[in-house]
């Protein structure tokens, strides 16, 4: 899907962007490498630390990582080398740290929103407490804390219990703790 935004913004392709028509006389062409992080922050780093070893890549942005745990150490990375990342999947609040992430950006809203709304929710149905399950991640720690703040404002007390990601047995554990 990537690369086919990449070919659509090159040959300033309007069926699906329409804006793109405008864009007839802009001298830019955009080059698209894709690296899979595997969606832990590890493989991220690993494919960060590639881009820079590739000598016939050379790239000026980063779109992704989709997890905020992977953005997280590749939006500082990037930070460093002054290289903006945008990411369309990383919602950490975490991530509005511009101290710590200054070249981070997002095209989609952070959970302090998602967080408020779901408290609101719970709310408006009187619901006096709640569970919640969550990766035991920098993200999935971040969503839980934020919620967790957000829902004692509405007077609403939150059972937890984080597990690890891409763990079955971990899951059923906190399944088993919640009950």
């Amino acid at each position: 899907m990537a690369l086919l935004a990449v070919d659509h913004f090159n040959a300033r392709n309007s069926d699906v962007v329409a804006d793109l028509a405008d864009y007839d006389a802009c001298p830019i062409v955009l080059n698209g490498t894709i690296y899979d992080t595997g969606y832990t922050d590890v493989n991220g780093v690993k494919q960060y630390t590639r881009m820079y070893s590739e000598p016939d890549v050379n790239f000026d942005a980063i779109v992704g990582a989709a997890r905020s745990a992977v953005s997280g150490p590749i939006a500082t990375l990037a930070g460093i080398d002054q290289i903006p990342q945008v990411s369309y999947w990383s919602t950490s609040a975490g991530l509005e740290d511009k101290g710590a992430y200054p070249y981070f950006l997002r095209t989609i809203p952070s959970d302090s929103a998602v967080s408020y709304g779901a408290a609101q929710l719970f709310d408006s149905f009187a619901y006096e407490e709640v569970g919640m399950l969550y990766v035991n991640d920098a993200y999935g720690q971040n969503y839980a804390e934020g919620f967790m703040a957000t829902a004692a404002e509405f007077g609403i007390a939150v059972a937890e219990k984080g597990f690890s990601f891409n763990s079955q047995n971990s899951i059923d554990l906190a399944l088993q703790a919640m009950v």
